[in-house]
């Protein structure tokens, strides 16, 4: 018969557990055997979870608002969106005569010139901002560009046909609109045939769309002051999808340092949150970012069982099975999530008697984790050698031993 009953029990992790644990009552489990009386027969027992939180938290400072990547919507009727993209070309006559030339917004310059002229051709990369491309503008500047076909891509490879069509012998711009209802990534002209001359070449060339643009930004970063003057746990939460990242770094005197979820920081002027992603269609979201006070009882977890009557620990016999199930749990360690374990324990002679003032450390190990089985206090009066008072909740103390992860 276990002397233990009408006892708080004390479990200590040797990790850092944090995280919200709301709502994961059935998580953790802890069963065992009782008599049903004293004499009674021995019946197996579950303890029944009421609730299970963190608490005794105390934030110095913390971040309200969600962060993510910006997309910027530019309405109107005709915009140039030359800017968005990256030159590129079939060839170069020179450095001269480079690419990017043709989309500096001058006339006074060389343009660009390639090495050659029918199927030699200019256009643009538009990256992680296709464009749904209505019109182009361009001036040859010379009259040597006579036959094209304008097209666009989003492998570089296979190319779809939106315009074709000749080029006025005048050197003066000229416009050339199509329909078009999809976005590319590429664009470009391409000469089929000449006026004259033996190298093509193109003073200036603008992209259109019509409707509205959306531009968007594969960096952001936000900075946070007003910071505490004093070290604090630097904690957080976010959404990073695939090909998306958050990074979190804090600022010593000049100099950026990255930290990580959980981690100490010294006293900091301020600290930044650096969101990226190389896909256009996703961004990341940091949900939260907190500080914490070093000294408070920040990192306990408190498990509050239902009704004293058929929860309390009463007449058990033998062990007691501590079991966490991660598929429904979200309790973090200083490695990541915390990962599914059932140890049980033998809580004989917790509780001397008659009248203890005094406990007795059980110790049980599952691979990195350690349970310290104690007394706290006691709840209710002694009445006789076998205590039948209510346990009303557990409180699970967490403590950091060392700095290896789960």
């Amino acid at each position: 018969m276990s002397k233990g009953e009408g006892k708080k029990i004390v479990i200590k992790f040797t990790k850092d557990l944090v995280g919200d644990v709301s709502g994961n009552e059935s998580a953790m489990t802890i069963t065992g055997q009782e008599f049903q009386h004293v004499d009674g027969p021995l019946l197996d027992k579950e303890y029944l979870i009421e609730e299970m939180a963190r608490y005794g938290l105390r934030k110095l400072w913390e971040l309200s608002e969600e962060k993510e990547l910006n997309f910027t919507m530019v309405p109107g009727g005709e915009t140039n969106v030359s800017n968005l993209g990256n030159p590129m070309a079939h060839s170069e006559y020179s450095s001269s005569y480079a690419k990017e030339l043709a989309f500096d917004n001058s006339l006074s310059g060389n343009g660009w010139y390639a090495s050659g002229t029918i199927g030699r051709w200019i256009g643009l990369d538009f990256g992680l901002t296709p464009q749904v491309i209505k019109s182009f503008k361009i001036y040859v500047g010379d009259g040597r560009f006579k036959g094209f076909v304008f097209e666009g891509s989003n492998n570089n490879t296979d190319w779809a046909i939106l315009a074709s069509g000749n080029l006025a012998s005048a050197i003066a711009w000229e416009s050339v609109t199509f329909e078009n209802s999809v976005a590319y990534r590429y664009c470009r002209i391409r000469c089929t045939s000449v006026y004259t001359g033996s190298n093509l070449g193109v003073k200036e060339l603008e992209i259109y769309v019509s409707g509205e643009v959306i531009t968007y930004d594969n960096s952001t970063v936000y900075t946070f002051d007003n910071l505490p003057l004093q070290e604090t746990r630097i904690m957080w939460t976010e959404i990073v999808p695939t090909d998306t990242s958050i990074t979190i770094e804090y600022k010593i005197d000049v100099d950026w340092v990255v930290i990580s979820k959980n981690d100490i920081m010294p006293i900091a002027a301020e600290i930044r949150a650096i969101l990226a992603t190389t896909d256009n269609s996703v961004t990341p979201i940091l949900l939260s970012l907190w500080l914490e006070e070093l000294n408070a009882p920040q990192n306990k977890l408190l498990i509050t069982f239902g009704d004293i009557s058929t929860n309390r620990f009463n007449n058990v016999e033998g062990n007691l099975t501590v079991n966490y199930d991660s598929s429904i749990g979200s309790l973090l360690g200083a490695g990541g999530l915390v990962e599914s374990f059932t140890e049980s324990f033998l809580p004989l002679d917790l509780i001397p008697k008659p009248n203890p003032h005094e406990s007795e450390n059980i110790t049980v190990g599952i691979a990195d984790l350690i349970f310290d089985v104690k007394e706290v206090s006691y709840i209710g009066a002694f009445k006789t050698d076998n205590i039948t008072t209510g346990i009303t909740d557990i409180v699970f103390t967490v403590t950091k031993i060392d700095d290896n992860p789960l």
